[in-house]
């Protein structure tokens, strides 16, 4: 398992590569569709609540862990993140974005950045924990999952937009580990495991998040 330190500097460098790519979509494309109901703006708004969440749930320590691993988290979460109101939170936000993006994203980063750094000069044993929407997990763990987000909904934009993306390496590796993860407690990993070794296609709607 990664350390604290290694987590946030995957997680920075992802966030970096997603404020890069927001900085390249031109205004005139934020009505534009993007996925399901979100047009590019509110998906880049939703795109921004991973860096929004770490600076929120830092301020909340918890004492126990309730959740050990990111595919535990997505396990937990996943009835919410389908819920009305996640869609509805992301159009809310995306209220302030419609003259640009780039100035909030950047705000983002610099901040994340700077609470990220003071929480590693406090914690030097790397041991955080934090409450999240699903419960007590280690910032390092969580971090694993705006990986995710981060991830995933860049090359949603990429898709939205056709503006391409720099993620790190590490950023795929760690989202295609949780992935699998999931699908293995959702008893769907022998399906993802013949996709991928091209042996048959998944199902239309086939989806572990």
């Amino acid at each position: 398992m990664n350390t604290l330190e290694q987590n946030s500097q995957i997680y920075l460098d992802t966030a970096a590569a997603v404020v890069d790519q927001v900085s390249r979509i031109p205004v005139s494309r934020y009505e534009e569709p993007a996925l399901g109901v979100w047009n590019v703006r509110h998906l880049i708004a939703h795109t921004g609540r991973s860096m929004q969440t770490v600076l929120d749930y830092v301020q909340r320590p918890a004492e126990r862990i309730d959740l050990a691993t990111a595919s535990d988290y997505y396990h937990a979460t996943r009835h919410l993140a389908a819920a009305e109101g996640a869609a509805q939170r992301a159009i809310d936000a995306a209220e302030g974005l419609r003259e640009g993006a780039a100035p909030a994203m950047a705000d983002l980063l610099a901040r994340v950045t700077e609470v990220l750094d003071s929480v590693q000069s406090d914690d030097p044993d790397q041991s955080r924990i934090i409450i999240t929407l699903a419960g007590g997990m280690r910032l390092c763990t969580y971090l694993k999952t705006r990986i995710l987000e981060l991830t995933v909904h860049s090359l949603d934009l990429v898709a939205a937009t056709g503006v391409p993306v720099d993620l790190p390496a590490d950023a795929l590796r760690i989202t295609l580990q949780i992935e699998s993860d999931v699908a293995v407690l959702d008893g769907r990993g022998g399906e993802l495991v013949l996709a991928l070794a091209g042996r048959r296609p998944l199902d239309p709607g086939f989806s572990i998040l």
